[in-house]
């Protein structure tokens, strides 16, 4: 995946997503030609999911205003502009079947249409250098057999702490976002904070403020 690519998590009702497992799963030389609702270029934007069966079953399906809903990752490779016009579209076509819950890019896991606010401050950390008195020998004066010292000690580090603009997407309620996410703990719980579900590899964690 390139730093350009878009991460969009996509929540379709029963009635879409059925509409569109059958069209994926569609064997023309099987089945004959397809003839029902969804259209190639609607399919187009479906096959953006990978491992789709795999993925999908690492959420939960969300009960939200008595529907149902089942939610697709699509990771797409393309411009902005393209992107946005075909997830818009589909969901103006279909505004009782379809929802977005948040978009962010791949590199950095910032929403789309914000930017990041990065800040200092101070922690705590341990690391290893090589000790200057390094003597291995026993039998020489100053036998010191360390190679390496640990220290510990106060560091300046920048990190993450908001961002700013306004997202493409805003993300969907949490009330209703978390419905989505897994259970947690042992025994399963219901979860109560929003998790990066499913990040690719390399793919930076989404940012969910």
């Amino acid at each position: 995946m390139s730093h350009h690519t878009v991460n969009v998590w996509l929540a379709l009702r029963t009635t879409a997503q059925n509409a569109i497992m059958e069209r994926l799963n569609w064997d023309e030389e099987a089945q004959g030609p397809y003839t029902g609702p969804v259209s190639n270029r609607d399919a187009k934007v479906f096959r953006y999911m990978s491992d789709q069966a795999n993925k999908q079953r690492m959420f939960k399906t969300a009960t939200i205003a008595g529907g149902q809903y089942k939610l697709w990752s699509l990771d797409f490779d393309e411009d902005l502009q393209l992107v946005k016009q075909e997830i818009d579209r589909l969901v103006d076509e279909n505004p009782t079947q379809m929802r977005v819950v948040g978009a962010w890019w791949w590199d950095d896991g910032r929403q789309v249409g914000t930017q990041l606010v990065w800040d200092t401050r101070i922690v705590t950390k341990t690391w290893s250098v090589v000790n200057p008195d390094y003597q291995p020998d026993p039998a020489e004066p100053d036998y010191d057999p360390h190679f390496v010292l640990r220290i510990t000690g106060d560091v300046e580090e920048e990190y993450i702490s908001g961002s700013t603009g306004t997202p493409t997407y805003p993300l969907l309620a949490k009330t209703q976002f978390l419905k989505f996410m897994p259970d947690v703990g042992d025994p399963p719980v219901t979860a109560t904070e929003l998790a990066n579900v499913n990040l690719g590899m390399g793919q930076a964690p989404r940012l969910f403020i």
